[in-house]
């Protein structure tokens, strides 16, 4: 543990990462001029509305496909190749990173990182966040990830604050081809299937898709899942016109642990020490979720300095979860106590709900891009139409005389909700002199949010007990201007940029907030500045930000009866730091890279709220003047060692994450501490097509891996949750508290084969 640390931080101090601004990357090669001019015009379609343009004045990383074909023999999930670029962190309930998973950018949750496929969004409207959850196989047929740090630029869906992410699907591949793979590993996670693709027909029509399930019994207990996509895509190209369909699909069973390992007063390395490490209190609470996107696209180039797109989404899924809460107050799901048979007064029972929700969004993207040598003006508009119905049922009663006043299905909640957006937005690009670059961007957003309904929630009022009403209406107007300059010369470049984002509450801030008003809107000015130089051998980046939030949302110290935090706004917090990237290729043999984020978090005029037994509110405020925000680790930082001879490859690779505080009072005893991890991999390619032409042409290559991970058998927790309360009388003061943890353990070390074969084009 201690090596591992040592070893991450000393790399990432002295060599850092990829640089902040490279070519938006295809797929395509002078070998191929159909790939190569079809790419060209669907890059220049929807997808590329939301990218980042070469020189922008902003933070970006851009993942390759051949790193996106090498993590997808893998069963883990997209966050986690995410992880070697700067300030981004992920975690996963099960331990082993896939199923359900986290993302973080720059400390700023999955809610406030927006994310879009093929220059669609994938938030959902509602929450507003990426539910990573049965995506793993989304690498299979991804070109590309570009990840933009902060703000960025304009996008569709919610607004970015701690970055963005844009997913490109893969370009079509010009000859009949098939991929097949499968891995297993500890805990018996696997992952296996197939991708095909038709090659042209017809000199303009493509085909290409593919199938991947995954599944695991997890490193706690009781996460065991299944988990998979499907992906489909059928794609006409004519001389200046290109039309697109794809339909992507997921779906996931998988067990459920959101409230983690819970250790009472216990840290994660005492209970791991006690044995008691992998236990999770839920076990028999599973998640069922079934998704699907469609994606129509068509993109035109009229004249060669015009580009017009459009794209029609549609969107559906449906799913719940189920978990049985043992001895629960009947009035938590709005049900008096009665008489039982035996004349007793019965006030509790083990209860088994059944909470889910169904949902349908519809959007379109229209775009034109005109641009010259020195000017590129381009401009569109999104507008999306979202609906859905959630729902609660009690499905298993263990009192009999319960069971049968109410019936086997009794529905305790229901409510509808609508979220409703049109965003147009206008980008100018212009080179105004020799090696300078200014660029601006504006878009404004007008979104409308209601839900109505019962809410899940039970109050006694009264003597009686009353439900929670949900009577949300609320129209939101936003606009988002970005500017900045940016200077390229030869192997050196730098950028300097402002951009204002804002971003509505998300559905848990209005029906969890407890006794706290409506939730307002957040607001964001992000200023930011980066040099970096790109040498034959060696290069290396810097990034600065001062991220000034206005009625940012934050944890309040209370939490929802799932685990969640539940959030209030503060009127002024910052995010601030450095990005540090750099890498040297020592030789035709070996590269070394690194990646390191050192930031600072504030909330100033903090006021905490505690439970306080011996009060008659129930509740204590504490004030803090300013106080470290919540999950925000001051550094990150990941190393890398690549060694490659022939078809031979290794990886090492090491990250660490400092203290993480899991409230915003920066106590040390409510805390992660800090923990880092080693992993290695090897890869080997077996070129049949070399020695065997004739076996070549059918199964050009096969390629093996193996992965080794978290080497120096670390057992610590990625996240976790706390309570704490004080009782005066019980001898439990502001600064020694009552405590109760959840912890969200990582498993030690493991390991992971795999196999992938190549038939037909995949030379």
């Amino acid at each position: 543990m201690i090596m591992t640390e040592i070893l991450a931080l000393c790399l990432a101090a002295g060599i850092s990462a990829a640089t902040f601004s490279e070519e938006i990357p295809s797929d395509t090669t002078s070998a191929n001029p159909w790939q190569e001019e079809d790419a060209v015009l669907l890059q220049e379609s929807v997808a590329t509305a939301v990218l980042a343009p070469r020189n922008a004045p902003f933070a970006v990383s851009n993942i390759s496909r051949d790193a996106l074909e090498k993590f997808s023999s893998e069963s883990a999930e997209l966050p986690f190749l995410l992880t070697g670029i700067p300030g981004v962190t992920a975690t996963s309930d099960n331990g082993i990173g896939s199923g359900t998973s986290y993302l973080r950018i720059r400390g700023c949750d999955g809610s406030r990182i927006n994310v879009t496929i093929d220059g669609v969004s994938l938030n959902s409207p509602e929450d507003e966040t990426v539910f990573w959850a049965n995506m793993n196989s989304y690498s299979d047929f991804l070109s590309s990830v570009q990840v933009r740090r902060g703000v960025g630029p304009s996008t569709c869906g919610d607004g970015a604050f701690g970055g963005s992410i844009a997913l490109t699907t893969k370009d079509p591949s010009p000859e009949p081809s098939i991929r097949a793979g499968g891995s297993y590993g500890s805990f018996n996670t696997f992952k296996g299937g197939i991708n095909l693709s038709s090659g042209r027909l017809w000199n303009h029509l493509s085909l290409d898709g593919g199938f991947n399930a995954s599944g695991t019994d997890g490193y706690v207990d009781g996460t065991a899942g299944r988990s998979g996509s499907y992906y489909g895509a059928a794609i006409w190209k004519g001389n200046n016109f290109t039309l697109r369909y794809r339909h992507i699909g997921n779906f996931e069973h998988t067990g459920q642990a959101w409230n983690g390992v819970e250790g009472g007063s216990k840290s994660y390395r005492q209970l791991y020490e006690e044995g008691l490490g992998r236990h999770n209190n839920l076990i028999g609470a599973a998640d069922h979720f079934r998704q699907n996107h469609n994606i129509l696209s068509a993109a035109w180039a009229p004249a060669p300095q015009w580009n017009l797109s459009a794209a029609l989404r549609y969107s559906g899924g449906s799913g719940y979860y189920t978990e049985t809460k043992k001895d629960c107050a009947l009035s938590k799901f709005g049900l008096s106590e009665f008489i039982g048979e035996d004349g007793s007064i019965v006030k509790t029972s083990d209860l088994t709900r059944k909470k889910g929700l169904d949902e349908h969004t519809w959007s379109t993207v229209l775009c034109a891009r005109w641009k010259n040598d020195r000017l590129s003006v381009s401009g569109g508009v999104h507008a999306q139409f979202f609906k859905a119905w959630h729902y609660g049922y009690l499905t298993g009663i263990s009192n009999p005389s319960l069971a049968e006043k109410i019936g086997d299905m009794y529905r305790y909640y229901s409510s509808d909700a609508r979220k409703n957006e049109v965003s147009p937005y206008v980008k100018v690009t212009w080179d105004f002199a020799r090696n300078w670059s200014a660029y601006a961007d504006i878009q404004y957003r007008h979104v409308f949010y209601t839900t109505d309904g019962q809410n899940d929630k039970f109050v006694i009022r009264g003597g009686g007990i009353e439900q929670q009403m949900l009577d949300v209406r609320e129209f939101y107007d936003f606009l988002n201007p970005k500017a900045g300059v940016s200077f390229h010369s030869g192997p050196h470049s730098a950028f300097a940029c402002w951009a204002m984002s804002s971003r509505e509450p998300q559905r848990n801030n209005f029906t969890d907030n407890g006794h706290h008003g409506a939730p307002r809107p957040e607001h964001l000015l992000d200023y930011e500045a980066g040099y970096s130089f790109s040498g034959k051998r060696v290069s290396t980046c810097i990034t600065l930000y001062y991220m000034d939030f206005r009625d940012q949302l934050v944890q309040t110290g209370e939490i929802s009866d799932i685990g969640e935090a539940l959030t209030a706004n503060v009127a002024k917090s910052l995010r601030t730091g450095a990005e540090i990237t750099a890498s040297w290729k020592v030789n035709r043999h070996i590269d070394l890279n690194a990646a390191a984020a050192f930031s600072l978090s504030r909330i100033k005029d903090f006021e905490e709220v505690v439970d306080d037994w011996d009060s008659p509110s129930g509740a204590r405020r504490i004030h803090y003047d300013s106080t470290p925000i919540a999950f925000s680790p001051a550094v990150t930082a990941g190393a890398g060692l690549n060694f490659h001879l022939g078809s031979l490859s290794a990886a090492l690779e090491g990250h660490f994450v400092s203290r993480q505080y899991l409230d915003n009072t920066a106590s040390a005893d409510r805390s992660l501490p800090a923990y880092g991890t080693l992993d290695l991999r090897l890869d080997y390619r077996l070129d049949i097509g070399a020695g065997h032409p004739a076996a070549g042409r059918i199964i050009p290559g096969i390629d093996f891996f193996v992965k080794l991970g978290n080497m120096s058998d670390s057992h610590h927790a990625a996240s976790g949750w706390v309570y704490s309360a004080v009782s005066e009388s019980q001898g439990y003061t502001p600064e020694k508290r009552y405590m109760e943890f959840g912890w969200f353990p990582v498993a030690g070390f493991t390991a992971t084969g795999g196999i992938s074969i190549d038939f037909f084009g995949n030379d």
